[in-house]
């Protein structure tokens, strides 16, 4: 399972448990990747 995927699922569960500052956390780590992944000469 790569990062990306893992962090998805990590995203899932935090919402099923309703764990907000993990859910923040992991949110905000997924927007790092993204980032990064469309930034111009990536």
């Amino acid at each position: 399972m790569a990062l990306f995927d893992k962090i998805n699922e990590d995203i899932k569960a935090a919402m099923k448990a309703r764990d907000k500052v993990r859910l923040e956390t992991l949110r905000n780590i997924k927007k790092v990747f993204l980032e990064a992944k469309t930034a111009p000469g990536s």
